[in-house]
Order: C-alpha cells, then sequence, then structure tokens
C-alpha cells in the first residue's frame, strides 16, 4: 500500500506528463475495445435470447467447386433432424421485406419466415402469447399466424396488453397475433433486427409451399439446428455426412457431390459474420498497430522520467533500499498509469463503436447492432491494460536495474547518465517511426 501511495504521488508530481500519457493509452485501449465490442455483437452474441447458445449450429451444404452455401432445402432440414441421431432440432428461417396495414396505413418492415419449430429449436419463450404450433407451416395450415418483436409491440401496438388476437395485415392476408417476442431476441441473422415472424404457410402461396416441402432441391432457408445433450459439433458432422451420402445416392442431380456442413454460430455463412468479418479482421490489425504504437510511445516516455530520476534511485540503492523494491516501485507506477488509461479507454469503447456505425453508409437492411461495452469487453480491455502496462513499465525497469550507484552519483545535480538508456531511447524512437509509417500504409 505504501508502494502504490508513493507511485501515485509521482504521478500527481507530472501531471502533463501523466494528463499525456493517460488520453495516449486512453485512445489506444479505446481503438481496441471499438472491435472488442463489434466482435461481441457480431460473432459472439449472434442469436441474443436464445437459450443456450452453444448448443446451437448451423447447418450449410457445400459443394466442391461452388463452395459453401447459404441454405438448405426444408427435406433436408427434416431428413437430417429425423435420421441424424445428433439433432435435438432443425429448423429454417428466411428473411423478406413484408408489407403491412394496421389502422388504414401501409408501411414495410422487415421479417423472417420460418419453420413452426423456430421457436422451440432455439428455445425463445415469448414474453406474451406462445410461439408457432405444430402444423402451421404445413399446406393447409388451419390458422394464419404471426409473431411480433418486443420493439413492434411497444411501437407500433402501444405495448397493449390485449395485442394477442389482434389481426395485422401482411402482404393483404390477415395474420393473427399469437406471442410478442422477448426485447433481447433480434431474429437469427447477426446484425439485423426484425420485427415479424410468420410460419411460412402465412406467406407462401399453397401450391409453391407444397413444392417446397417435397423438393430436396428447393434450398431457401438458412439451417439452424440444436445439438443433442452429449454430441459434439463434430460428431454432428460425420453423422450428417452420413446422411448426406444417403442423399446423394437417392437424389444424384440434385446432391451430386454434395455435403453438409455443422458450423458454429459464428462461422456462419450468412448475416453480420460473414459481412462484417473482413473488415473487423482489418480494423483488429489496426488496433494492434496503434496500441503497438502507444506502448513504444509509453515506453519513451517512462524511460525519460527514470533517467530523469536516477539520483533519486542511487540515493535510494545507498541506504540500503533492494533493487526489487525499485522494480516495484516502477511497475506499480506503471500498472497505476495504465489503470487510468484503461478506465478512459473502456468509456470511450461504446460511443466509438456506435460513432463507427454512425459512419456507415445507408442500407435498406434491418440494421440492429447491441454496441455496449459489456463485461466481456471490460474483462478484455482489462487484459490488455495490464499486459500494455507491464510492457512500457520494462524500460525504465530495466534501466534501474543497469543502473551503477557510483556513477549516478558523481552527476547527481548534473542531468543524466549516457549509455544504455540513450540508446533505448533511440530505439524506440526508431520503432514509433515504423509503427506509424504501418499504420497510415494500413490505413490508407
Amino acid at each position: 500500500m505504501q508502494d502504490l501511495r508513493m507511485a501515485l504521488r509521482q504521478l500527481w508530481k507530472r501531471p502533463a506528463l501523466t494528463v499525456v500519457a493517460t488520453l495516449t493509452l486512453g485512445l489506444g485501449i479505446a481503438a481496441n475495445g471499438i472491435v472488442f465490442t463489434w466482435v461481441r455483437a457480431i460473432l459472439l452474441d449472434t442469436i441474443p435470447g436464445a437459450r443456450n447458445p452453444g448448443e446451437l449450429v448451423v447447418l450449410a451444404p457445400r459443394h466442391p467447386e461452388q463452395g459453401l452455401g447459404e441454405s438448405m432445402s426444408i427435406p433436408d432440414l427434416r431428413v437430417l433432424e429425423r435420421d441424424s441421431g445428433a439433432l435435438a432440432g432443425a429448423t429454417g428461417a428466411d428473411m423478406e421485406p413484408f408489407a403491412i396495414r394496421m389502422e388504414g396505413r401501409t408501411e414495410w418492415v422487415w421479417g423472417q419466415p420460418t419453420l413452426a419449430n423456430f421457436f422451440e429449436v432455439l428455445g425463445v419463450v415469448p414474453v406474451l402469447g406462445r410461439g408457432f404450433a405444430t402444423g402451421e407451416d404445413r399446406p393447409g395450415a388451419p390458422t394464419q399466424v404471426v409473431v411480433i418483436s418486443h420493439r413492434f409491440w411497444r411501437t407500433r401496438m402501444e405495448g397493449r396488453t390485449d395485442v394477442l388476437g389482434q389481426v395485422i395485415h401482411v402482404n393483404e392476408r390477415a395474420l393473427t397475433v399469437v406471442g410478442v417476442a422477448p426485447p433481447e431476441f433480434q431474429g437469427t441473422i447477426s446484425g439485423l433486427g426484425f420485427d415479424l415472424w410468420v410460419p411460412l404457410a402465412s406467406v407462401v402461396s399453397e401450391d409453391e409451399l407444397r413444392r417446397r416441402d417435397v423438393e430436396h432441391g428447393w434450398r431457401s432457408m438458412h439451417g439452424i439446428a440444436r445439438l443433442s445433450p452429449g454430441v459434439g459439433r463434430r460428431e454432428a458432422a460425420v453423422r450428417c455426412e452420413t446422411v448426406a451420402g444417403r442423399l446423394r445416392a437417392e437424389f444424384p442431380n440434385s446432391h451430386a457431390r454434395l455435403t453438409f456442413e455443422v458450423l458454429p454460430l459464428w462461422r456462419s455463412p450468412w448475416g453480420g459474420q460473414s459481412y462484417f468479418g473482413p473488415a473487423l479482421m482489418a480494423l483488429s490489425v489496426v488496433g494492434a498497430l496503434l496500441l503497438m504504437l502507444v506502448t513504444a510511445n509509453l515506453a519513451n516516455l517512462q524511460l525519460v522520467r527514470a533517467m530523469a530520476r536516477e539520483s533519486e534511485m542511487a540515493v535510494r540503492l545507498a541506504v540500503g533500499a533492494s533493487r526489487w523494491r525499485l522494480v516495484r516501485q516502477l511497475l506499480l507506477e506503471s500498472l497505476a498509469l495504465g489503470a487510468l488509461g484503461g478506465v478512459l479507454g473502456l468509456g470511450l469503447s461504446a460511443p466509438g463503436a456506435r460513432l463507427l456505425k454512425a459512419l456507415m453508409p445507408p442500407s435498406y437492411l434491418p440494421l440492429q447492432l447491441g454496441l455496449t461495452a459489456d463485461y466481456r469487453v471490460a474483462l478484455a480491455l482489462a487484459g490488455v491494460t495490464v499486459g500494455v502496462s507491464l510492457l512500457f513499465g520494462l524500460a525504465p525497469v530495466r534501466h534501474a536495474l543497469n543502473q551503477r550507484i557510483q556513477e549516478a552519483l558523481k552527476v547527481r545535480g548534473r542531468g543524466t547518465t549516457a549509455g544504455s538508456g540513450h540508446r533505448l531511447r533511440q530505439a524506440f524512437v526508431v520503432t514509433q517511426v515504423a509503427l506509424a509509417a504501418g499504420l497510415l500504409v494500413g490505413m490508407g
């Protein structure tokens, strides 16, 4: 505790340098916090509101020449669910804009046509009403129903408690509201937010639905499945490949050389993962380069401070202080400075992530990103802060360990000693120039 108080006093004695270092480190950490926030929103929280999302996988067809496809056919999904023995359930959903008419006015919203087991497989429990019942996605379904988003319920239906049973005209079809989704659930396509979910029978003609229900080559649904208890993704892939082999023999025209991939949600071929993945990779490289540049700059500043305190350190060593005590003191100063920068960086992460979204060009798609810095982002930034603080704290530590007491005492009052400290400063300057040039080239 005494060392920590002394470290804070040292920072307070040089407020200008402390402020500059804090701002520099805060901006470097904030750049990486922005990337972490986007990664959390796009790759980690792919289907917010789903029960045990780690059990969910993506089913996608792969052709050796055409590559990984996005959509599965309804019969293939049902065969994999029934015959693979690895899936507790398999469902599908698409996306499209719907024209809705309410109280005499028509507007466009985005929604997802789904299979009837959509909410059951995802484990999403509506806050009001129910999901879809068995058979409501099949030809001749007796009821035409819709589940609305929590946002749609609050904004367009004023949060009325009697919403269940209300009729909404979707694409000129009268659909009955049977449920309201929980507020965190936005759909199954990461980065997009939907307002309606409808079983296929409510929006597709009966003739088309009959064909899609039996034709294995009509691939129109994004496939999602839940693994059976005790079954891993790799085992599920092996079992699904066995089923794929049987389908290739049974349907040589539509399934020639076709296999089925079982992928984690973050590797989905559709959604924000595929759209934002390359951009996030580029931003990660830029953030890492910027943080390296900041680290080199702070190491240089800390080294200058250590060289200015040579005589102080020499006196402390002369009166009996151990070198480990000096090392601990210097590292605590670096960690205290890093903590200030880390708090600033965390505070700037979420606003910076939202600013980056605001700079994106307008899109007709319903972009919906939960760009908040939650505990996972905070933990990641805490780890980055500690690592960076230790790195830029090594320069003054190295200088203190190499310090010679007699030489430092001789030059007390006449400046700092020359030698390895100056060479190390020159190396840091060269490193900063190289990193800055690389960062500018990368940004260009």
